[in-house]
């Protein structure tokens, strides 16, 4: 994820580093927590941390994976995933692995080429 989110130009802070290195630890190849629960103050880089780790599940697991990103109300995940997620992702070379971005009201999504999804709840 660190790498991911280098290439969108937000490099993990050491706090960030920490929570990938330990809560997303691999077992066999497999997740080994079932649930990470990250509490930090605002601003500190958790939605950040959150497109990273999004963007790696969807583009580098291999098969198909459903991530959902759900905000304080729909509008705020339409705008977070449409305004925010996908101009870091559109100017860089993650983009290739986009299909479409549909922007339908109350079907924001991001389709993978891989048939992976990232969509707001």
């Amino acid at each position: 994820m660190a790498a991911i989110l280098e290439v969108l130009g937000l490099p993990p802070m050491p706090h960030q580093q920490l929570v990938f290195d330990v809560g997303l630890e691999l077992e066999n190849g497999l997740p080994a927590y079932r649930e990470v629960i990250v509490s930090m103050p605002r601003q500190c880089g958790k939605t950040t941390m959150i497109l990273g780790a999004t963007l790696d599940r969807s583009l580098f697991w291999g098969e198909r994976q459903r991530t959902v990103y759900s905000a304080q109300s729909g509008s705020e995940g339409r705008k977070k995933l449409l305004d925010d997620f996908w101009p870091l992702i559109e100017k860089t070379a993650l983009s290739q692995g986009v299909a479409k971005v549909h922007r339908a009201q109350g079907h924001e999504r991001i389709q993978f080429r891989n048939g992976s999804i990232l969509e707001v709840a």
